[in-house]
């Protein structure tokens, strides 16, 4: 008997892009919040609606950083293809950043947002690392997914991988 998936008709390389996606998304909101919260400590409390929306935005800013990045950077094979990972970390945590403080508070967030998450990782490095390492992570789940991408558009002998 075959197993079956929950979602039968979404290729492998599908769902390891929709998992790459909620796994930064729900970074990206704690990150925002860690970011926003560590602001409310220095300057008085903060409401649940703001927290609400701080986990929103983060989720929003983290997803939208990978999705901008991971078209050119994330899922590539071999040495350069982590060495593109790297270059492509950088480029999803400024876009989620910049996108993130946008929706938390238009303007200012848009200009603090990437220099409060720089301050934030250098304040607690363990955040960094396990940034890092969630878009590392992406990075291998989305090979499956450019592997698939890549093969509708190959012809004769090399859309064999």
């Amino acid at each position: 008997m075959a197993r079956q998936s929950i979602f039968p008709q979404i290729s492998r390389g599908e769902r390891s892009f929709i998992c790459a996606m909620l796994g930064t998304s729900v970074l990206g909101a704690m990150l925002a919040c860690v970011a926003v919260l560590s602001l409310s400590n220095r300057t008085g409390g903060t409401s649940m609606v703001i927290t609400y929306w701080t986990l929103f935005s983060g989720c929003i800013g983290g997803a939208a950083g990978l999705w901008t990045s991971c078209e050119r950077w994330f899922g590539h094979a071999g040495v350069g293809g982590w060495l593109s990972a790297l270059c492509g970390t950088l480029v999803a945590t400024g876009v989620g950043s910049v996108i993130g403080g946008t929706l938390i508070l238009p303007f200012y967030g848009t200009m603090f947002a990437p220099f409060q998450l720089v301050l934030i990782i250098v304040q607690d490095p363990i955040l960094g690392f396990i940034w890092l390492g969630m878009l590392l992570c992406s990075h291998v789940l989305l090979k499956q997914w450019r592997i698939e991408r890549d093969s509708i558009f190959a012809t004769g002998s090399s859309a064999a991988y």
